[in-house]
């Protein structure tokens, strides 16, 4: 858990360093590991100033946030979401997007668990409705496998979910980072998300 922590300290710089360029959509989920904090244990988790440009509009995030808690041995619940601020006419002065709550249970306890093998958890949870933007909810299920070596550790996300628009979306994910005890291991993830328009029209 920690060297995710210390991975995501490395993205929060390479994102405040480069802007981003043009994207499509909102990606209403990300990945994980195959961890939970400890029972009667709380984490909060704060993002990058984030900027986006979808054609000719632009939006300002901060902060992006997440907060869990350990309820139970083994479970998680969590709360996350992101302010967003338009920057162009048309687009809402500030609203709150992509607020999810979700609960991860480890199915296996393994490596990151400091035990043999593979650790294998599943999330799942709702899609809040936004405010001041779309007002839909949707759900996501997520399954996730992580390894750790002494070279480093490789966490598998495989997601899907029903989206606030009420399409059927997936979500590939993996995220490779550095050994563990370096004090802030590189990560590379790679993703893969496609939109499948099975429920209803598509967007506006």
């Amino acid at each position: 858990m920690k060297a995710v922590r210390a991975s995501a300290a490395f993205a929060i710089a390479a994102v405040l360093t480069f802007w981003c360029s043009e994207a499509e959509a909102y990606r209403p989920f990300d990945g994980t590991d195959a961890a939970v904090v400890e029972t009667g244990e709380m984490e909060f988790e704060l993002g990058p100033v984030e900027y986006l440009r979808a054609g000719a509009e632009r939006t300002l995030f901060a902060p992006d946030y997440r907060i869990d808690y350990g309820f139970t041995s083994g479970w998680e619940a969590s709360l996350e979401g992101k302010a967003a601020y338009g920057l162009t006419a048309g687009l809402p002065a500030a609203s709150l997007v992509s607020s999810d709550v979700l609960l991860k249970r480890v199915l296996r306890e393994g490596s990151l668990q400091e035990k043999a093998g593979p650790s294998i958890a599943t999330e799942f949870g709702i899609l809040l409705p936004r405010i001041n933007e779309e007002h839909g909810t949707g759900a996501v299920v997520n399954t996730i496998a992580s390894q750790r070596w002494d070279w480093g550790t490789v966490h598998l996300n495989a997601q899907i979910a029903l989206t606030r628009e009420q399409h059927a979306d997936y979500f590939l994910d993996a995220i490779i980072e550095g050994p563990y005890d370096w004090l802030y291991g590189r990560s590379l993830r790679s993703f893969t998300n496609k939109m499948l328009a099975c429920f209803g029209p598509g967007p506006p």
